[in-house]
């Protein structure tokens, strides 16, 4: 499988090397889109995929390379994914640092500078002159931006509901609705509608453009750790943003777990408008 695996990549490579002098990356921690990037000889931009180009970028600057190979680590003995991360790079070979970018495209300018890449600041010029512009009022609703971390294996369906009522009980007042990730199925939404009692509803667009189709935003956005809250932020949304602190030690990967612990911190030492809730440990 391994074999065949590699033989379509390489084939997908072969073209990319004939046909394209660019290739975005835009989920840094991907071993595919690193090993076709890196196989392509073009120049390699990486561009923003929400918090985990965060934790990427701080850990290539506490690690520099090696911060390529420790993606996808357990840390709750599920040592499978350290198996699998041994077996890629046995396989594929040294990859990794030939697919480091030429070029960052970043909301986290001042991450990739610490970590030594080259940078283009990603200001986000039209939506952030967009946002506010008719939106000046909130409704009684809230969003909740989900994960989909049960379906992933990065913890149990007993702590996910649990969290997720824990939540929404914090205002009981509003009409709270579930947005899901798209990578979240419908059958598991499902499930969470019938166990939680919330109503889910999926987007069409990134959610924050299809937060400027609403005549008016939520009271409430709220999430786990999303970059979408630090999105919305810096566009000046009226609504409130709440992030929910998922308990230290809750999550089974690495990589996921360090993505959460950074965008906790960055709200600790920045003092926005985005709270953070705790949350208790239901494991």
């Amino acid at each position: 499988m391994a074999r065949n695996r590699r033989a379509v990549l390489d084939t997908l490579a072969r073209f990319s090397n004939i046909f394209i002098a660019r290739v975005v990356v835009t989920n840094q921690w991907n071993r595919d889109m690193r090993y076709l990037a890196a196989k392509a000889g073009a120049e390699i931009v990486f561009a923003d995929d929400g918090t985990s180009t965060a934790s990427y970028l701080k850990a290539c600057a506490e690690w520099g390379a090696a911060a390529d190979w420790r993606l996808g680590f357990a840390n709750r003995g599920r040592l499978v994914n350290l198996a699998a991360a041994s077996l890629y790079r046995l396989v594929y070979g040294g990859f990794m640092p030939k697919s480091r970018p030429d070029l960052m495209f970043t909301h986290y300018r001042a991450l990739a500078e610490e970590a030594g890449f080259p940078v283009v600041d990603n200001q986000y010029r039209w939506l952030r002159s967009t946002f506010g512009a008719g939106q000046t009022d909130t409704d009684t609703t809230a969003h909740f931006l989900g994960a989909p971390l049960v379906e992933r294996g990065e913890v149990s369906e007993g702590e996910y509901f649990a969290w997720l009522r824990e939540a929404v009980d914090l205002a009981p007042e509003l009409k709270w609705t579930y947005v899901p990730h798209p990578a979240e199925s419908d059958r598991w939404l499902e499930r969470l509608g019938r166990e939680t009692g919330v109503s889910w509803k999926r987007m069409q667009a990134p959610y924050e453009l299809s937060l400027l189709m609403e005549d008016s935003p939520p009271a409430v956005i709220a999430s786990w750790f999303s970059s979408a809250l630090e999105n919305l932020e810096m566009f000046g949304v009226c609504s409130e943003l709440w992030a929910f602190r998922i308990p230290d030690g809750s999550l089974a990967s690495d990589t996921l777990a360090r993505s959460a612990r950074d965008f906790y911190n960055r709200q600790g030492q920045a003092k926005g408008k985005i709270r953070v809730h705790e949350l208790r440990d239901w494991a």
